[in-house]
Order: C-alpha cells, then sequence, then structure tokens
C-alpha cells in the first residue's frame, strides 16, 4: 500500500510541474502558496523536491 500511495503522489506532483500527464493532457502549472508565492513554475523544482522527499531514503 505504501509503494502504491508513493507512486500515485510522486504522479501527481510530477503532472503538476508538467513532467507527466494527468488526465490525458501534459501541461504545466503555477503552484502559489496562500500569500500567492511561487512555490513551482513547471521548471522542475517540484519534479526535483518530489523525487527528494519519497525516493532517496528508500533505499
Amino acid at each position: 500500500m505504501d509503494a502504491a500511495l508513493t507512486d500515485a503522489f510522486y504522479t501527481l506532483l510530477l503532472a503538476l510541474d508538467g513532467s507527466a500527464s494527468l488526465g490525458g493532457k501534459q501541461q504545466h502549472f503555477i503552484v502559489s502558496d496562500d500569500s500567492g508565492d511561487v512555490i513551482a513554475n513547471g521548471d522542475g523544482r517540484l519534479e526535483a523536491a518530489a523525487w527528494e522527499a519519497f525516493h532517496e531514503n528508500s533505499s
């Protein structure tokens, strides 16, 4: 169950960053916090952070 959820959340974050398709469409999104500060804008930062969070400590 843990591996399935990890893969699902990782894929969702990649889709938000534009690195994977979501619902058959591939595009990037701008993700911002409550203050309007941009967290990710399709430049790969979200993908890198997701990889580190979900896969770096799994081995």
